[in-house]
């Protein structure tokens, strides 16, 4: 009875080691850990003198970098960006927003938010540029 324990616990060994690597690739890996958006930029986006398309892009930007974009949602009548804390200026509060509504530039602008705050931006932009 003994050989046989020691057949079976063998066995068992050789069977856990061949699985080991298919359980290590089928695990997830490990990841940092997101940080949460600098502020919320939302609101209502007029082209000319009717709502934007739906699936029109938005962007935001602060001097020359690309904090967030969205897609406009006409059906709700919003877009929601949140702005990217990576970027120091995209996550520092006060520094003036700009956007670009599809291809053109947004006659409007708005602020970055207090860190994780909100702000309504309503955009005005040109059909045309």
């Amino acid at each position: 009875m003994r050989p046989f324990r020691v057949l079976l616990v063998a066995g068992a060994a050789a069977l856990t080691a061949s699985l080991l690597p298919a359980i290590a690739f089928a695990l997830p890996a490990a990841s940092a850990q997101s940080l949460p958006p600098a502020g919320r930029l939302y609101g209502f986006v007029q082209v000319d003198d009717h709502g934007a398309y739906d699936a029109t892009t938005v962007i935001a930007h602060v001097n020359g970098s690309i904090c967030g974009q969205a897609s406009y949602d006409a059906n709700r009548g919003l877009y929601i960006i949140d702005l990217d804390s990576s970027i120091a200026e995209c996550a520092q509060a006060g520094n003036v927003v700009w956007f670009s509504v599809g291809p053109c530039t947004a006659y409007t602008t708005g602020t970055v938010p207090e860190f994780s705050g909100a702000e309504q931006v309503d955009l005005i932009a040109p059909g045309r540029c």
